[in-house]
């Protein structure tokens, strides 16, 4: 499971609205249909490496 808004927003400096707002339009600009689906775009595109959670 990923992030929270708010986990994502401490983590880059960003106040919850801000991380809202460039969710949505990553998400419109891609045109792709869900955070999910945005996720795995940016780990197939070499944006990020997926962290590894052991559980």
């Amino acid at each position: 499971m990923g992030l929270s808004d708010r986990e994502n927003g401490e983590r880059l400096g960003m106040g919850l609205p801000t991380v809202r707002y460039h969710v949505r339009h990553l998400i419109e600009n891609t045109g792709l249909g869900s955070r999910t689906e945005l996720a795995v775009c940016a780990v197939r595109s070499g944006l990020t490496i997926p962290e590894i959670v052991s559980q």
